[in-house]
Protein backbone atom coordinates (compact mmCIF):
# COMPACT_ATOMS: atom_id res chain seq x y z
CA UNK A 1 0.00 0.00 0.00
CA UNK A 2 1.08 3.58 -0.53
CA UNK A 3 2.57 5.29 2.52
CA UNK A 4 0.16 8.19 2.29
CA UNK A 5 -2.93 6.03 1.70
CA UNK A 6 -5.71 6.24 4.33
CA UNK A 7 -6.13 3.41 6.81
CA UNK A 8 -8.49 0.69 5.56
CA UNK A 9 -11.85 0.01 7.15
CA UNK A 10 -12.26 -3.16 9.22
CA UNK A 11 -13.94 -4.91 6.29
CA UNK A 12 -11.28 -3.83 3.82
CA UNK A 13 -8.48 -4.89 6.17
CA UNK A 14 -9.99 -8.32 6.78
CA UNK A 15 -10.49 -8.95 3.06
CA UNK A 16 -6.96 -7.83 2.21
CA UNK A 17 -5.42 -9.97 4.97
CA UNK A 18 -7.39 -13.08 4.00
CA UNK A 19 -6.42 -12.63 0.36
CA UNK A 20 -2.72 -12.35 1.20
CA UNK A 21 -2.86 -15.19 3.71
CA UNK A 22 -4.41 -17.47 1.08
CA UNK A 23 -1.50 -16.71 -1.24
CA UNK A 24 1.11 -17.36 1.46
CA UNK A 25 -0.59 -20.62 2.39
CA UNK A 26 -0.79 -21.75 -1.24
CA UNK A 27 2.85 -20.89 -1.95
CA UNK A 28 4.01 -22.73 1.18
CA UNK A 29 1.99 -25.81 0.22
CA UNK A 30 3.21 -25.88 -3.38
CA UNK A 31 6.90 -25.85 -2.47
CA UNK A 32 7.99 -27.04 0.97
CA UNK A 33 11.50 -25.70 0.33
CA UNK A 34 10.31 -22.22 -0.54
CA UNK A 35 11.86 -19.45 1.53
CA UNK A 36 9.80 -16.45 2.57
CA UNK A 37 12.49 -13.80 2.80
CA UNK A 38 10.38 -10.71 2.18
CA UNK A 39 7.37 -10.83 4.47
CA UNK A 40 8.50 -8.19 6.99
CA UNK A 41 6.74 -5.55 4.90
CA UNK A 42 3.45 -7.36 5.52
CA UNK A 43 3.86 -7.00 9.28
CA UNK A 44 3.66 -3.22 8.96
CA UNK A 45 1.16 -3.26 6.09
CA UNK A 46 -1.77 -1.03 7.17
CA UNK A 47 -4.29 -3.81 6.53
CA UNK A 48 -2.39 -6.31 8.68
CA UNK A 49 -1.92 -3.79 11.49
CA UNK A 50 -5.60 -2.77 11.33
CA UNK A 51 -6.70 -6.41 11.51
CA UNK A 52 -4.21 -7.05 14.33
CA UNK A 53 -5.65 -4.07 16.23
CA UNK A 54 -9.19 -5.38 15.72
CA UNK A 55 -8.22 -8.75 17.19
CA UNK A 56 -6.37 -7.23 20.15
CA UNK A 57 -9.20 -4.76 20.79
CA UNK A 58 -11.81 -7.52 20.69
CA UNK A 59 -9.90 -9.79 23.04
CA UNK A 60 -10.89 -10.01 26.70
CA UNK A 61 -7.33 -9.10 27.62
CA UNK A 62 -7.81 -5.69 26.04
CA UNK A 63 -9.00 -4.50 29.44
CA UNK A 64 -5.58 -5.22 30.96
CA UNK A 65 -2.69 -2.78 30.69
CA UNK A 66 1.00 -3.55 30.31
CA UNK A 67 3.86 -1.76 32.06
CA UNK A 68 2.95 1.48 30.26
CA UNK A 69 -0.48 1.54 31.91
CA UNK A 70 -2.32 1.87 28.59
CA UNK A 71 -5.38 -0.17 27.64
CA UNK A 72 -6.92 -0.39 24.19
CA UNK A 73 -9.83 1.75 25.35
CA UNK A 74 -7.47 4.40 26.71
CA UNK A 75 -5.68 4.52 23.35
CA UNK A 76 -8.99 5.02 21.53
CA UNK A 77 -10.01 7.75 23.97
CA UNK A 78 -6.60 9.44 23.68
CA UNK A 79 -4.61 9.60 20.45
CA UNK A 80 -7.01 7.27 18.63
CA UNK A 81 -6.39 3.94 16.94
CA UNK A 82 -5.21 5.44 13.63
CA UNK A 83 -2.56 7.64 15.25
CA UNK A 84 -1.46 4.76 17.48
CA UNK A 85 -1.08 2.42 14.52
CA UNK A 86 0.77 5.07 12.51
CA UNK A 87 3.37 5.23 15.27
CA UNK A 88 3.69 1.45 15.46
CA UNK A 89 4.00 1.22 11.67
CA UNK A 90 6.67 3.92 11.54
CA UNK A 91 8.81 2.12 14.15
CA UNK A 92 8.41 -1.24 12.43
CA UNK A 93 9.21 0.18 9.03
CA UNK A 94 12.30 1.99 10.33
CA UNK A 95 13.47 -1.10 12.22
CA UNK A 96 13.48 0.78 15.53
CA UNK A 97 10.62 -1.08 17.17
CA UNK A 98 11.65 -2.67 20.46
CA UNK A 99 9.35 -4.65 22.74
CA UNK A 100 9.30 -3.71 26.42
CA UNK A 101 9.23 -6.02 29.46
CA UNK A 102 5.88 -7.58 30.27
CA UNK A 103 3.91 -6.71 33.36
CA UNK A 104 3.90 -9.66 35.73
CA UNK A 105 0.89 -10.81 37.69
CA UNK A 106 0.41 -13.88 39.84
CA UNK A 107 -2.81 -15.76 39.12
CA UNK A 108 -4.26 -18.72 41.07
CA UNK A 109 -3.93 -22.30 39.91
CA UNK A 110 -5.83 -25.38 40.97
CA UNK A 111 -4.52 -26.76 44.25
CA UNK A 112 -4.00 -23.34 45.77
CA UNK A 113 -0.77 -22.55 43.93
CA UNK A 114 -0.17 -19.51 41.75
CA UNK A 115 1.61 -18.98 38.45
CA UNK A 116 3.14 -16.01 36.72
CA UNK A 117 1.24 -14.30 33.94
CA UNK A 118 3.01 -11.86 31.66
CA UNK A 119 0.91 -8.99 30.27
CA UNK A 120 2.51 -7.26 27.24
CA UNK A 121 1.69 -3.68 26.33
CA UNK A 122 -1.05 -3.12 23.77
CA UNK A 123 1.64 -1.96 21.36
CA UNK A 124 3.54 -5.23 21.67
CA UNK A 125 0.31 -7.24 21.43
CA UNK A 126 -0.59 -5.59 18.13
CA UNK A 127 2.84 -6.44 16.70
CA UNK A 128 2.54 -10.03 17.93
CA UNK A 129 -0.89 -10.31 16.33
CA UNK A 130 0.41 -8.91 13.03
CA UNK A 131 3.29 -11.41 13.07
CA UNK A 132 0.84 -14.23 13.68
CA UNK A 133 -1.31 -13.11 10.75
CA UNK A 134 1.73 -13.33 8.47
CA UNK A 135 3.40 -16.49 9.80
CA UNK A 136 0.42 -18.71 10.64
CA UNK A 137 -0.70 -19.53 7.07
CA UNK A 138 2.92 -20.35 6.14
CA UNK A 139 3.53 -22.73 9.04
CA UNK A 140 0.05 -24.26 8.77
CA UNK A 141 0.98 -25.77 5.39
CA UNK A 142 3.53 -28.08 7.07
CA UNK A 143 1.41 -29.36 9.97
CA UNK A 144 0.12 -32.92 10.01
CA UNK A 145 -3.67 -33.46 9.99
CA UNK A 146 -3.41 -35.12 13.42
CA UNK A 147 -2.02 -31.95 15.00
CA UNK A 148 -4.69 -29.96 16.81
CA UNK A 149 -3.15 -27.59 19.36
CA UNK A 150 -3.72 -23.87 18.82
CA UNK A 151 -4.72 -24.24 15.18
CA UNK A 152 -7.64 -22.52 13.41
CA UNK A 153 -10.99 -24.31 13.35
CA UNK A 154 -9.62 -27.13 15.59
CA UNK A 155 -10.43 -27.97 19.16
CA UNK A 156 -9.68 -30.39 21.97
CA UNK A 157 -12.58 -32.64 20.92
CA UNK A 158 -10.84 -33.25 17.58
CA UNK A 159 -7.80 -34.64 19.37
CA UNK A 160 -10.00 -36.94 21.47
CA UNK A 161 -11.82 -38.16 18.34
CA UNK A 162 -8.44 -38.90 16.73
CA UNK A 163 -7.83 -41.52 19.44
CA UNK A 164 -11.07 -43.44 18.39
CA UNK A 165 -14.01 -45.57 21.41
CA UNK A 166 -12.07 -43.68 24.39
CA UNK A 167 -14.63 -42.44 26.96
CA UNK A 168 -13.97 -38.97 28.29
CA UNK A 169 -15.37 -37.48 31.46
CA UNK A 170 -15.23 -33.98 32.90
CA UNK A 171 -12.20 -34.02 35.18
CA UNK A 172 -12.46 -33.34 38.88
CA UNK A 173 -10.51 -30.14 38.30
CA UNK A 174 -13.01 -29.01 35.66
CA UNK A 175 -15.97 -29.72 37.94
CA UNK A 176 -14.23 -27.95 40.81
CA UNK A 177 -13.59 -24.94 38.58
CA UNK A 178 -17.22 -24.52 37.51
CA UNK A 179 -18.38 -25.01 41.09
CA UNK A 180 -15.97 -22.30 42.17
CA UNK A 181 -17.41 -19.99 39.52
CA UNK A 182 -20.96 -20.71 40.70
CA UNK A 183 -19.97 -20.05 44.31
CA UNK A 184 -18.31 -16.77 43.38
CA UNK A 185 -21.34 -15.58 41.43
CA UNK A 186 -23.79 -16.55 44.18
CA UNK A 187 -22.13 -14.82 47.10
CA UNK A 188 -24.72 -12.77 48.92
CA UNK A 189 -23.50 -9.34 47.77
CA UNK A 190 -21.93 -10.37 44.45
CA UNK A 191 -24.89 -9.45 42.20
CA UNK A 192 -27.32 -6.51 42.34
CA UNK A 193 -30.43 -8.59 41.63
CA UNK A 194 -31.61 -12.05 40.61
CA UNK A 195 -31.91 -11.25 36.92
CA UNK A 196 -28.25 -10.17 36.66
CA UNK A 197 -27.22 -13.23 38.63
CA UNK A 198 -29.10 -15.54 36.26
CA UNK A 199 -27.63 -13.91 33.15
CA UNK A 200 -24.06 -14.32 34.40
CA UNK A 201 -24.61 -17.74 35.89
CA UNK A 202 -26.33 -19.04 32.75
CA UNK A 203 -23.44 -17.90 30.56
CA UNK A 204 -20.94 -19.82 32.70
CA UNK A 205 -23.05 -22.98 32.96
CA UNK A 206 -24.04 -23.03 29.30
CA UNK A 207 -20.48 -22.57 28.09
CA UNK A 208 -19.17 -25.30 30.40
CA UNK A 209 -21.90 -27.77 29.46
CA UNK A 210 -21.47 -27.20 25.72
CA UNK A 211 -17.74 -27.82 26.02
CA UNK A 212 -18.23 -31.15 27.84
CA UNK A 213 -21.32 -32.36 25.99
CA UNK A 214 -19.27 -34.76 23.87
CA UNK A 215 -18.13 -36.80 26.88
CA UNK A 216 -19.82 -39.05 29.41
CA UNK A 217 -21.29 -36.06 31.20
CA UNK A 218 -25.00 -36.61 31.83
CA UNK A 219 -24.59 -37.50 35.49
CA UNK A 220 -22.26 -34.54 36.03
CA UNK A 221 -24.74 -32.21 34.31
CA UNK A 222 -27.52 -33.39 36.63
CA UNK A 223 -25.27 -32.83 39.63
CA UNK A 224 -24.57 -29.27 38.46
CA UNK A 225 -28.32 -28.70 38.08
CA UNK A 226 -28.78 -29.42 41.76
CA UNK A 227 -25.66 -27.59 42.86
CA UNK A 228 -26.53 -24.38 40.98
CA UNK A 229 -30.17 -24.54 42.10
CA UNK A 230 -29.16 -24.89 45.75
CA UNK A 231 -26.70 -22.02 45.51
CA UNK A 232 -29.26 -19.67 43.94
CA UNK A 233 -31.98 -20.55 46.44
CA UNK A 234 -29.47 -19.97 49.23
CA UNK A 235 -28.64 -16.59 47.67
CA UNK A 236 -32.35 -15.72 47.54
CA UNK A 237 -32.93 -16.62 51.17
CA UNK A 238 -29.98 -14.52 52.30
CA UNK A 239 -30.98 -11.55 50.15
CA UNK A 240 -34.62 -11.72 51.21
CA UNK A 241 -34.47 -12.62 54.89
CA UNK A 242 -37.95 -11.23 55.48
CA UNK A 243 -39.51 -13.79 53.12
CA UNK A 244 -40.27 -17.34 54.11
CA UNK A 245 -39.73 -20.28 51.77
CA UNK A 246 -43.30 -20.25 50.48
CA UNK A 247 -43.05 -16.55 49.60
CA UNK A 248 -39.75 -17.06 47.83
CA UNK A 249 -41.25 -19.87 45.74
CA UNK A 250 -44.26 -17.74 44.78
CA UNK A 251 -42.11 -14.75 43.85
CA UNK A 252 -39.08 -16.27 42.15
CA UNK A 253 -40.04 -19.73 40.94
CA UNK A 254 -42.21 -21.22 38.23
CA UNK A 255 -42.77 -24.67 39.61
CA UNK A 256 -39.23 -25.39 40.76
CA UNK A 257 -37.53 -23.37 38.03
CA UNK A 258 -35.94 -20.17 39.30
CA UNK A 259 -36.69 -17.20 37.04
CA UNK A 260 -36.77 -13.41 37.02
CA UNK A 261 -37.37 -10.83 34.32
CA UNK A 262 -37.89 -13.48 31.67
CA UNK A 263 -34.57 -15.19 32.49
CA UNK A 264 -34.70 -18.76 33.82
CA UNK A 265 -31.86 -20.56 35.57
CA UNK A 266 -30.10 -22.70 32.97
CA UNK A 267 -30.01 -26.41 33.66
CA UNK A 268 -26.89 -28.15 32.24
CA UNK A 269 -28.84 -31.43 32.02
CA UNK A 270 -30.91 -29.92 29.18
CA UNK A 271 -27.79 -30.06 26.96
CA UNK A 272 -27.89 -33.24 24.88
CA UNK A 273 -24.82 -35.44 25.25
CA UNK A 274 -23.68 -36.40 21.76
CA UNK A 275 -20.69 -38.15 20.30
CA UNK A 276 -18.17 -35.87 18.65
CA UNK A 277 -17.67 -36.99 15.07
CA UNK A 278 -14.14 -37.40 13.78
CA UNK A 279 -13.27 -34.70 11.25
CA UNK A 280 -9.56 -35.32 10.65
CA UNK A 281 -8.43 -34.23 7.19
CA UNK A 282 -11.86 -32.74 6.48
CA UNK A 283 -10.98 -29.75 8.67
CA UNK A 284 -10.25 -26.86 6.36
CA UNK A 285 -8.21 -23.75 7.06
CA UNK A 286 -9.39 -20.18 6.53
CA UNK A 287 -7.04 -19.96 3.53
CA UNK A 288 -8.20 -22.99 1.58
CA UNK A 289 -11.67 -21.51 1.24
CA UNK A 290 -12.96 -18.59 -0.74
CA UNK A 291 -12.39 -15.16 0.81
CA UNK A 292 -16.10 -14.60 1.44
CA UNK A 293 -16.59 -17.97 3.12
CA UNK A 294 -13.43 -17.52 5.19
CA UNK A 295 -14.61 -14.14 6.42
CA UNK A 296 -17.93 -15.65 7.52
CA UNK A 297 -16.18 -18.51 9.33
CA UNK A 298 -13.75 -16.18 11.09
CA UNK A 299 -16.61 -13.90 12.13
CA UNK A 300 -18.64 -16.86 13.46
CA UNK A 301 -15.69 -18.04 15.55
CA UNK A 302 -15.30 -14.61 17.14
CA UNK A 303 -18.94 -14.45 18.25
Amino acid sequence: MNIGAPWPTAEQAQARVLEMQAKLHRWAGEDEDRRFDDVANLVYDPAFLAEAWARVRGNTGARSAGVDGQTARAIEAGPGAAAFLEGVRADLKAGTFRPVPVRERMIPKSGGKRRRLGIPTVRDRVCQAALKLVLEPIFEADFEPCSYGFRPFRRAQDAVAEIQYVYTYPSKQAVTAIKRTVRTLTRRTSQPNLRVLLVRLNAALRGWANYFKHGVSKRTFSYLDSFAWRRVTRWLRKRHISLNWAAIRRRFMHGWRIADGGITLFMPSTVAVTRYRYRGTRILTPWTLSTDTSAELVESRMQ
